[in-house]
């Protein structure tokens, strides 16, 4: 009975995509190439989806097998690695049955060969979701003091880290559908499938490394570190992992009033709104104040919730004081935008920008200053609290502030996946960049978050007014930005820290 069991375990993951593919065949088995082209994104988004489930499958049911008592694999070898290499080498081999069987199904259907290649490129990705389960599921359920192991021997809140693993699954499975949808309606289809390629390549890439960071070919010789202690002692990649995860939290809102659409859809316009924007405040305030403290453990081990507001500087100490130097920053920004804006352009006075009703006004009128709060203040909890006391850690505050303000910049290239137009994009990184230099000087010269939130605010909120303009070209429109929002914001605002914070910090904090 219990090999019948074992058999289940292989059978399924194989049988059910291909019952699903022979399915969806039936019905597009007489359409053209052109109508055969949408089916194969149909197939593509069901690839992303299903493959995750038949990684949980296989990992939640050969890892456990012995368990259950089977004898099938009753000849697997002691050594741990050994046994993480058979189960994981059979694990492959299913999926990839699994995976290319119905594939060769649809070669069936000469419209379908010209994508031959589009579902060997994809693999890869298929090939992430498995490894991730499965070095999860080790990492959670496998660690014992000084080795991992198979066997779930560390059980204490199973159920969570179980609903963790599920939950890590389907984020991942998000981002790539995501990624591919974006790529797809602002490229092209191989430009989405080369890309992709190339994330799940790198991925693995990875992945293989901390297998084999797992599972040593000589036991005891390198130090056993979990990967919460890994992104604390390599803080590069626990800033990397913090930043994919935020990106994706930005989509997380949309999954939780998913089901209170038609309620929602009743309600006026502004409210549904406004919902969205509370609803997405709170998300990633829940995603900063208590899941990268708590889960990731970052930026360092457990601490209490007092001591993690300590550790990033978000403190009430000086809180006038600190209050006015954000004031006076965001001041020295608008007027270098209002000198340069009519150097550039041409300034519009237009207070409906800022205050008037946000369905009719040329901004968001009053709206923006509830919309801000969400950058005003998780940008500045994440960039200059978590991510730069974690790398402090490990680098000077000189290297720290310049490496927290570049990726401040980079991070900004989000926004052509939104659909912002490059021509706004590119400047922004350059401009936004040098703008995270001046948050991340007040921060280190302060010791508080506060002037930098204070000074991200009213930029994000009041700059507005300032910023609505009109310029002759392209070309002047990017010189604005990168010199009136950019660079002579930075020098002054700058050389203004330096002036009015005490001079005791200067000692040890000067450029």
């Amino acid at each position: 009975t219990k090999d019948i069991q074992m058999l289940m375990f292989i059978f399924m993951p194989i049988v059910l995509p291909l019952i699903m593919v022979l399915t969806i065949t039936g019905v597009a088995s007489s359409e053209g190439v052109a109508e055969m082209a949408e089916d194969i994104m149909i197939f593509w988004s069901i690839i992303v989806i299903y493959f995750p489930i038949i990684a949980i499958m296989l990992v939640s049911s050969l890892l456990n097998v012995e368990d259950s008592g089977a004898s099938i694999l009753a000849s697997l070898p002691l050594n741990p690695r050994d046994q993480m290499k058979a189960k994981l080498i059979l694990m492959i081999g299913i999926q990839l049955i699994s995976y290319f069987l119905p594939v060769i199904v649809l070669l069936m259907n000469p419209a379908f060969v010209p994508f031959i290649g589009l579902f060997i490129a994809w693999y890869p990705i298929v090939l992430v979701f498995l490894m991730v389960m499965f070095q999860m599921k080790l990492r959670l359920l496998g660690r014992c003091k000084y080795k991992y192991v198979l066997e779930e021997v560390n059980i204490q809140h199973k159920v969570w880290k179980w609903v963790f693993l599920i939950s890590t699954q389907f984020l991942i499975c998000i981002g790539f559908i995501i990624i591919g949808s974006m790529l797809l309606v602002f490229f092209n289809i191989l430009v989405m499938t080369v890309t992709l390629l190339i994330i799940s390549l790198v991925s693995l890439s990875i992945l293989y490394v901390t297998l084999n960071l797992m599972f040593p070919k000589e036991f005891g010789k390198r130090k056993m570190i979990g990967i919460r202690a890994t992104f604390r002692k390599h803080p590069l990649l626990g800033t990397m992992i913090l930043l994919i995860t935020y990106y994706c939290f930005f989509y997380i809102p949309e999954f939780v009033l998913l089901p209170f659409t038609l309620l929602i859809e009743m309600l006026p316009i502004m409210a549904r709104i406004l919902i969205s924007v509370l609803v997405s405040f709170g998300i990633i305030g829940l995603f900063w104040l208590y899941i990268v403290p708590k889960g990731f453990r970052l930026p360092n081990d457990d601490e209490t919730f007092s001591d993690f507001t300590k550790s990033i500087r978000l403190t009430g100490r000086h809180l006038i004081r600190n209050i006015l130097i954000g004031v006076g920053v965001s001041l020295i920004v608008f007027l270098s935008v209002f000198i340069f804006g009519n150097i550039f352009g041409t300034h519009i006075w237009d207070l409906d920008v800022i205050l008037g009703d946000p369905l009719t006004s040329p901004g968001y009128g009053w709206f923006i200053f509830i919309l801000m709060l969400i950058p005003g203040i998780w940008e500045e909890v994440s960039f200059r609290g978590v991510i730069t006391s974690l790398n402090q850690k490990r680098y000077s505050q000189k290297i720290t502030l310049v490496i927290v303000s570049v990726l401040f910049g980079l991070f900004h290239l989000t926004n052509l996946i939104a659909g912002i137009p490059a021509i706004l994009v590119i400047p922004q990184v350059f401009y936004a960049g040098l703008l995270g230099f001046i948050f991340g000087y007040m921060v280190i010269r302060t010791n508080s978050l506060i002037p930098g939130i204070v000074a991200h605010y009213l930029i994000n909120s009041v700059g507005q007014f300032f910023l609505y303009i009109t310029v002759a070209d392209e070309i002047s429109l990017v010189l604005f930005l990168i010199i009136g929002l950019g660079i002579v914001p930075a020098i002054f605002g700058c050389l203004f820290v330096w002036f009015v914070t005490p001079s005791k910090k200067r000692e040890t904090i000067d450029f």
